[in-house]
């Protein structure tokens, strides 16, 4: 039995909650997660229009984040829906030698991704890892 959406809170034909936040843990060790990243965000906003994404990148993915110009592009680009955003985590980024002033707006920089994707969690966001 699923428990009833707060009052006023767009629901499915299942009853449970169209809106809501979820963070994106994208942890991989190249470009290929956050190509799933992507698909990933387009398909669950086309499913819950209402949400919010926050695609949190860590490990070696912060490298083609950065250096692959069609990666970054897209990652630049999906920020533009006001419902996406995209963080890198400051510890891979030194981890791969990166700096963090080479993160360009509007991507965002986290301490740590995994504290961070506990944070979000313990506010009530939904967590998606990939």
């Amino acid at each position: 039995m699923t428990a009833p959406a707060e009052p006023g809170t767009p629901t499915g034909t299942d009853g449970l909650p169209e809106t809501g936040a979820a963070v994106v843990h994208a942890w991989g060790p190249d470009a290929d997660v956050l190509a799933v990243a992507r698909r990933t965000v387009g398909n669950v906003l086309a499913a819950l229009p209402g949400a919010r994404l926050e695609v949190v990148v860590q490990g070696a993915a912060v490298l083609p984040a950065l250096t692959d110009d069609a990666t970054l592009t897209a990652l630049v680009a999906a920020c533009a829906d006001p419902r996406v955003s995209v963080v890198l985590c400051a510890n891979s980024l030194a981890g791969q030698g990166l700096e963090v002033a080479e993160v360009p707006a509007p991507l965002g920089v986290v301490g740590s991704a995994l504290a961070h994707c506990a944070r979000r969690q313990w506010a009530g966001w939904a967590y998606l890892r990939l």
